[in-house]
This record gives structure tokens, sequence and C-alpha cells, in this order.
């Protein structure tokens, strides 16, 4: 003996904005940093040094820019992919489903992690101002600024 259910049939526009909803949050397009291109900009923001106590060098603002600016197709194919990663970037934070911001977020406080730490190293060297310091104490107490949705 079977047992029916009676259930009124979902209208069509309901199913169809459904499934418009599902397919947004499991097809973030480039909705990562990739670890790849976070790499290859520490590949293009450092040169290899021969001949000195360093192996490398912090590349220059004018060579950073030059690179950024060029014409050169293989320059331009790598530069034109990374900006398609946040260019037009929402940093509200209202699309929860792209993962962009809060990985930006905590790159931006691991940057401070590092910077403390950096400090803390060698303290009379006064790489960095002590105002400087305490904003970056201020953004890692209160992350009340902080724009990512929760994960899901």
């Amino acid at each position: 003996m079977s047992i029916g259910i009676s259930v009124d049939p979902l209208p069509i526009a309901m199913i169809e904005e459904t499934v418009n909803q599902a397919t947004h949050s499991l097809s973030i397009r480039e909705a990562w940093l990739y670890r790849d291109f976070q790499s290859a900009i520490g590949d293009l923001m450092i040169n290899e040094v021969t001949g000195g106590s360093r192996r490398f060098e912090v590349v220059g603002f004018a060579e950073f820019e030059e690179f950024l600016l060029s014409e050169r197709p293989d320059m331009r194919r790598w530069m034109e992919r990374l900006n398609r990663t946040i260019d037009g970037l929402d940093v509200s934070g209202a699309d929860r489903f792209d993962a962009r911001v809060g990985m930006l977020e905590d790159t931006l406080l691991a940057t401070i992690d590092l910077l403390r730490s950096l400090c803390e190293i060698d303290p009379k060297r006064g790489i960095v101002s002590d105002l400087l310091l305490e904003k970056a104490g201020d953004l890692k107490s209160d992350t009340s600024w902080r724009n990512s949705a929760a994960p899901i």
C-alpha cells in the first residue's frame, strides 16, 4: 500500500529564481586571489642580484610602473589576467558569495602581523613609525571595519 502526499506544485518562476540563486552562489567566477597570482606578484616585485651580500632586491616604483604600463603582449596578458580578479570588486561585502573581499581583508591583517613582527625583531631600527603601528593595532583589535560576509 502506498501513501501519497498531496503537495501543490511550485510556481515555475520560483523554481527559476531558486536555480538562478544557486547557480550564482556555486559559480564564483575568478573569486579567489589565486596562490599562483600571489606568487607571480612576488616574482614581479623582486630581482635576483649577483655579486652582493643580498640574493634579491625589491624593485623600485619606476620599474614596477614600467611593467604595469608596458605594451609588450606577454606583460599585458599577465596584468590583464591579474586585473580581472580585482577590477570592479565590490568591497562593501554586498555579494556574500564573493570570497575576494575576505581574502583581501585577511591579507591586510596578515600584513599587519608581519609588520609588527619585523618591528619586534629590531625595535631600535625604527622602520615603521609609532603612529602607523598604533593604527595597525587598532585595525587588528577592532575588526568592525570588515565588510566580508561570514563564511558560508
